[in-house]
């Protein structure tokens, strides 16, 4: 007996691809760097918002290089990465969000993204 509200998975769009593209968009390299120099006993907290900003630099850079200049991932990248860095309450130079804020937004941001950008 067919079923009939039977739900047949588009091909090429599994949750397994999803997950695949959210993976492949964040720049867990420059995350990790920004957390390990963050943590460091020396580091002066005036000096946050200017480290922000250098690794929103690398965060780019590392995505020119690593993505074949594929724009579109570079942009979703880096403003990924921007959204994470005020999603921990920290600065890009002088310039921070609110932390509600800017954890709902990038909770939506990672979920969309995917869903919007097969590249």
């Amino acid at each position: 007996m067919s079923a009939p509200l039977r739900i047949d998975a588009k091909k090429g769009d599994s949750f397994t691809e999803f997950i695949g593209r959210i993976v492949k968009l964040a720049p867990a390299e420059v995350v990790v760097l920004y957390t390990t120099v963050k943590g460091f006993d020396f580091f002066d907290v005036s000096y946050l918002g200017y480290w922000s900003l250098i690794c929103v630099v690398l965060a780019l850079l590392s995505r020119i290089f690593t993505t074949d200049k594929q724009w579109v991932a570079i942009i979703i990248s880096t403003i990924a990465f921007v959204l994470w860095v005020f999603m921990l309450g920290d600065p890009i130079l002088a310039f921070t969000l609110d932390k509600t804020i800017s954890t709902m937004i990038v909770a939506a941001y990672t979920f969309i993204v995917p869903l919007v950008w097969k590249g």
